[in-house]
């Protein structure tokens, strides 16, 4: 199995569990189960490609690409699917919902697109500390708990408001990293 492998399994599990997220009780409780199945196949690509010293420009923005697409459509699938469980009840829920998702996949594609900015640096695995400190993976684990807890409304209302600030986050920190290196060749300029 090839690092690249796991992540075509890791996107087409993420794409099975969005579907079956637009529908709530029995459906969206096997939409989590098959989210956090796509979310460790999605660690295991990336260790895989360590350990076998099989890592490429292409399986990195490949895995990215994946991550992306799974998230944004959890995201919109869950807009579907938990707006009746909506914790807020402003008589909008069957529009709010959809709304939210795509708040929270749009927040996600531009997280994904300043990631992408910034690549591991030539032959490792690594990011600059401040990509570093920030990992959207880790957050979505508490997606398919959230779900199986009954917390489908929260996790729709968190996607759609906590998202959008964590991709001003990421763009504020690349902004300020980038500043510092402007300032940085400045004084070794002079």
């Amino acid at each position: 199995m090839t690092p690249d492998a796991l992540t075509l399994l890791r996107l087409a599990t993420g794409l099975a569990a969005a579907v079956c997220v637009t529908q709530a009780g029995g459906p969206m409780m096997v939409g989590a189960g098959l989210f956090l199945l796509s979310a460790l196949l999605d660690r295991a690509d990336g260790e895989l490609a360590r350990q076998s010293r099989r890592f490429s420009q292409f399986g990195f923005r490949f895995d990215l690409i994946s991550d992306c697409i799974a998230t944004s459509l959890i995201f919109i699938g869950l807009g579907f699917g938990a707006a009746s469980a909506l914790p807020l009840d402003l008589g909008l829920q069957p529009l709010a919902g959809p709304v939210l998702g795509l708040s929270g996949a749009v927040s996600t594609v531009l997280t994904f697109g300043q990631l992408a900015m910034d690549p591991p640096h030539a032959g490792t695995r690594q990011r600059s500390p401040v990509i570093r400190s920030f990992d959207p993976d880790d957050a979505m684990l508490v997606v398919p708990v959230a779900i199986w807890c009954g917390g489908s409304g929260w996790i729709l209302l968190a996607c759609g408001v906590l998202t959008p600030l964590a991709a001003i986050g990421v763009g504020l920190s690349r902004l300020i990293q980038r500043r510092r290196l402007v300032l940085l060749k400045m004084t070794e300029q002079v």
